[in-house]
């Protein structure tokens, strides 16, 4: 048997804690000498705690130099921080302050931030027509989310006047970006024949896209356009693998739905267990159908039972 011995003061390290030692001293040499991103990076190993001790107030520190020396990330960061009240006492003057130093950047990243605290009354006067002008300034700057909440505003038309082809230009964009925001938000306009000609081949290319992309609800609301929807034929087998995706990744109205497949035998045999778990399921998860459908089932259940108790009477 071997023996490990370690000479007395002298400690080994193993190549992986090596590795993150030199690579915290490489951060912290960086950004001392200016480098604004190192600074942001090495914040966010003093916030986690990650091969340091935490120390949270070191982290605010360096997010406050990243950002006044323009890294973006480090003005988000500080931003979220007030916003939520996370290891600071909550702020939103200070998330404003933050979240406006990156929307006032070439990026312009931080612009549908300061629009979301206009849309919520975050800290200041509520104010669509601001929430507005910055969601457009964010979507044309190429944040995706700024398009789709600035089409979602458009959709709803409860704040602004309504345009629905506005609001499929902007979910067609957005679609059209790496991550493939909007494509589900873009196939429902399709099968409504909101902005658009309805057309379901459309609307299913977009929640394929979607899905793809691991949206739950794309993958949701293809799996309904195979339960037979328009020019779609039914396809069950793709419906039930659809809405088990969705319902495995945490959309709580895709558990209800399944449960329904299989409480009404739709393309499955019928398991009253199987339908009663997934009903619970989605209750949990705040589907109001999965919480109704579990209701029902247990009222027939006591029903049953005390029919039962009158039989033996």
């Amino acid at each position: 048997m071997f023996k490990i011995y370690l000479l007395a003061g002298i400690f080994l390290l193993s190549p992986f804690k090596m590795a993150c030692a030199n690579e915290f001293i490489a951060l912290q040499q960086a950004c001392h000498q200016g480098n604004a991103a190192s600074c942001t990076n090495l914040a966010a190993w003093y916030a986690l705690g990650k091969s340091v001790k935490q120390d949270t107030n070191k982290a605010k520190q360096l997010y406050e130099k990243a950002c006044l020396a323009k890294d973006i990330l480090g003005c988000l960061n500080l931003g979220d921080w007030y916003r939520d009240g996370r290891y600071v006492s909550q702020n939103y003057a200070a998330a404003l302050k933050w979240y406006q130093q990156a929307c006032d950047s070439s990026e312009q990243i931080g612009c549908t931030d300061v629009a979301d605290m206009y849309a919520k009354r975050w800290g200041v006067k509520q104010d669509y027509a601001k929430a507005q002008t910055l969601y457009q300034k964010a979507c044309d700057a190429q944040d995706t989310i700024g398009c789709i909440k600035l089409a979602a505003l458009y959709q709803e038309g409860k704040h602004i006047p309504r345009d629905l082809l506005k609001a499929a230009q902007l979910y067609q964009k957005a679609c059209q970006s790496v991550d493939a925001l909007g494509c589900s938000q873009l196939g429902s306009l399709y099968t409504h024949g909101q902005g658009v000609a309805k057309d379901d081949m459309q609307a299913r290319e977009f929640f394929s896209k979607a899905c793809h992309h691991h949206d739950l609800l794309g993958c949701f609301n293809l799996g309904i356009l195979y339960k037979g929807h328009g020019v779609i034929a039914p396809d069950y087998s793709k419906t039930i693998q659809l809405f088990t995706q969705a319902c495995e990744g945490g959309l709580a109205m895709s558990c209800a739905a399944l449960g329904e497949l299989y409480l009404k035998a739709e393309g499955v045999e019928r398991d009253k267990a199987k339908a009663r778990a997934l009903f619970e399921q989605a209750c949990k998860g705040g589907s109001h159908e999965g919480c109704t459908n579990l209701a029902f089932m247990r009222y027939q259940a006591q029903q049953r039972d005390l029919n039962t108790e009158n039989l033996r009477d």
